[in-house]
């Protein structure tokens, strides 16, 4: 049990906050608990840039494309210069929401916004970087991780393709869909 075993982990390695035993169990059991397609999407709360709380239920009805990131990720980069197109072909459709959610700093987020023009709605943790809740519950152990949520909080692909004719493909199919 997942539950009872992460605590006996932080209490058995309180002083190896780097050690790679440490880092190996644990994304073992992030990998245990890992979501799939089909899940409930896991909710959250997060501050916008205007400093409003926001969680999954904000988006409800909306198809969600979720990216995780962080400003000195060159990954990341790339795959906001990938789905580019996607993004500015759906721009009107306000059903379709492009929440990338930032582990930086609250003063590196807001600078990396302003430098990349990252087109999307922007969230970030708050200051706890990895260590917040979200973390953990959407399984990010690299970056960028991305999902793709359907219009009631389903979530349709734990890896949206980046090609952009399959990323549209996946988007519409999903607008298709009936929300509750």
């Amino acid at each position: 049990n997942n539950a009872t075993i992460e605590p006996i982990i932080k209490q058995s390695f309180p002083l190896l906050k780097d050690s790679g035993y440490k880092r190996n169990i644990l994304t073992a059991l992030a990998v245990s608990r890992k979501l799939k397609n089909g899940s409930q999407a896991p909710d959250f709360s997060l501050e916008d840039e205007d400093g409003n709380k926001v969680n999954l239920a904000s988006f409800k009805g909306k198809v969600i494309y979720m990216d995780f990131w962080f400003a000195a990720c060159m990954p990341c980069h790339k795959l906001f210069e990938e789905t580019k197109a996607v993004k500015k072909y759906f721009n009107l459709d306000s059903n379709v929401v492009w929440l990338t959610v930032s582990i930086d700093s609250r003063d590196i987020w807001e600078n990396a916004l302003k430098k990349f023009d990252i087109i999307g709605y922007h969230v970030f943790t708050e200051n706890k970087f990895r260590d917040h809740p979200i973390i953990k519950s959407y399984n990010v152990t690299e970056y960028p991780t991305t999902y793709l949520i359907d219009r009631n909080g389903i979530i349709l692909n734990i890896n949206p393709p980046h090609n952009s004719d399959e990323l549209k493909r996946e988007i519409e199919m999903a607008l298709r869909t009936d929300s509750n």
